[in-house]
């Protein structure tokens, strides 16, 4: 009998399904024994469960088993190497069963993590819109003083071109000249200007007189 622990070579389907050749040698037995007791306890040995039917390189079906299988069929096989056979398959699938249990353990932890950096993001994507909010909260409020300052200066600046108006008005239609006072003020600079225009006229002409003098 071959070691429990020593597997001969053998086709394997997605590593957990075997042959119905190899198990009729694992289990020493023939193949028609797997076939018969797969026929008398069709009630029990269910396809999809314990065995699987695929196609072989020349098209033809061929039975696959699966661990539990193995071990529902040798429940009916009586012998050592059956029962140190069924032993194997038992340890096998317990450490499948473990394999997928860890596997889901890590899925598990790698979903919590997901999970807490979803969360996160979206605590981080909460602050970054109410902050964004803030911001843009005082923008509209800074526009609203600009907009209100702008109205100020315009209201002010149409003020003063009314009260030109009203002064270019008050010039052009002031009969008296005399009594007007811009007009009061534009004739005091032109008499200065004409004092100035007097004294500086009279300036030249006696530093030509001297200059005139010397020569002779």
């Amino acid at each position: 009998m071959q070691s429990l622990f020593q597997m001969p070579q053998v086709e394997i389907l997605n590593f957990r399904t075997f042959t119905s050749e190899y198990v009729a040698q694992r289990y020493d037995v023939t193949l028609k024994t797997i076939q018969a007791h797969k026929i008398e306890h069709a009630d029990e040995i269910v396809e999809g469960i314990h065995f699987i039917v695929g196609k072989n390189d020349r098209n033809r079906p061929i039975t696959k088993w699966t661990l539990r299988g193995i071990i529902k069929l040798g429940m009916f096989i009586c012998s050592k190497e059956a029962k140190n056979f069924r032993l194997w398959a038992e340890m096998e699938l317990e450490k499948t069963i473990l394999g997928e249990l860890e596997s889901a353990k890590e899925a598990r932890a790698r979903n919590l993590t997901l999970a807490d950096k979803v969360i996160s993001l979206e605590a981080a994507a909460k602050l970054e819109a109410k902050r964004v909010a803030r911001e843009i909260s005082s923008y509209k409020s800074q526009l609203s003083h600009k907009d209100a300052f702008i109205a100020e200066l315009t209201h002010k600046l149409e003020s003063r071109d009314k009260k030109i108006n009203e002064l270019a008005t008050r010039i052009v239609l002031f009969d008296d000249h005399t009594y007007n006072p811009a007009f009061k003020e534009l004739e005091s600079l032109k008499d200065d200007m004409t004092n100035m225009h007097y004294k500086l006229t009279q300036a030249i002409i006696g530093v030509k007189e001297k200059l005139i003098a010397r020569k002779d």
